[in-house]
């Protein structure tokens, strides 16, 4: 939420073409998400201390790259799948923010985004 702010979800992927698709998807539902580095180094900060993998931050106190760490944290179980993959993180979009003309509480993103991309999706 430090760097999205209220009104755009963190999309976490290694796939281009899914990321561009969500992204174009997004901006034409009004449910934007903006693309969250998944890069190499970022998996030396899910080893994990007493397990082979950390679902935390390690050695920032979670205030560092925390969604980019949870997308990294998931990717661990997703990259053997041999299919395209992402990870949308909502926690800037679970309430409400002010113009969104909703009713307090949950906002329901990225809903109109995931039904837009289940619609349009080509097998």
């Amino acid at each position: 939420m430090v760097a999205l702010g209220l009104y755009t979800s963190g999309l976490l992927t290694r796939d281009d073409a899914l990321a561009e698709e969500l992204t174009r998807l997004g901006e034409e539902s009004g449910d934007y998400v903006w693309r969250l580095p998944m890069w190499d180094e970022y998996e030396n900060c899910i080893k994990g201390t007493f397990a082979d993998l950390a679902n935390v931050a390690s050695g920032t106190a979670g205030r560092y790259g925390g969604a980019t760490e949870g997308g990294m944290f998931l990717w661990q179980f997703a990259k053997d799948l041999g299919c395209p993959w992402a990870h949308i993180d909502i926690a800037p979009r679970m309430t409400a923010a002010p113009g969104d003309e909703l009713a307090k509480g949950a906002a329901g993103a990225p809903v109109r985004l995931l039904i837009r991309f289940i619609e349009t999706w080509k097998a």
